[in-house]
């Protein structure tokens, strides 16, 4: 089979759904997976333009929604203009449309998803800690003493983070 990628990434392109992918080349979604198995080429094709599919619209659809925008919106009205002058029992009437700008405000929660997808070290939700012995062997304990005072300091420390979220309104 001889495909183009452009011709894949323009069907891809109308939309990153195989059922859709496969109108567009007018076959049955089947045939399209049958392809993707059988031609590593168009399997490429199709994982590539959907990655392009979703960078350019959805990507961009959360960071708008997570900054908050404005759109138009139109109302239409009818309005009576006065008599006809053909009969003055009719009157003529038009359609006023009034443009009004709505703002969407932002969305905390696209602002969560984008900031963690950005820089996950940094604002994922869960802290991994890893304790070790001497020179970054493994950490032995002898005697019961040592695993209290370990304890204790694990316990310290939970403490300070959990003081200083709040500090920082709880953004970690």
């Amino acid at each position: 089979m001889r495909m183009r990628p452009v011709l894949v990434g323009l069907g891809c392109m109308i939309s990153a759904d195989d059922q859709k992918l496969a109108e567009f080349f007018k076959v049955e979604e089947k045939t399209i997976n049958n392809w993707k198995e059988k031609y590593p080429a168009f399997l490429g094709a199709v994982k590539k333009a959907k990655d392009e599919f979703d960078t350019k619209n959805v990507e961009a659809s959360l960071l708008k929604r997570a900054l908050g925008y404005s759109y138009e919106e139109f109302h239409y009205e009818r309005i009576e203009l006065g008599d006809s002058p053909k009969n003055s029992d009719e009157k003529q009437v038009g359609t006023l449309i009034k443009t009004v700008i709505k703002q969407v405000a932002r969305d905390v929660t696209a602002q969560i998803f984008c900031l963690k997808n950005r820089d996950k070290d940094r604002w994922r939700d869960k802290r991994e800690h890893e304790l070790t012995g001497r020179e970054g062997g493994p950490l032995v304990l002898s005697d019961l003493d040592r695993a209290n005072k370990l304890a204790h300091l694990i316990e310290k420390a939970a403490q300070r983070k959990k003081e200083h979220d709040a500090k920082r309104g709880g953004r970690e």
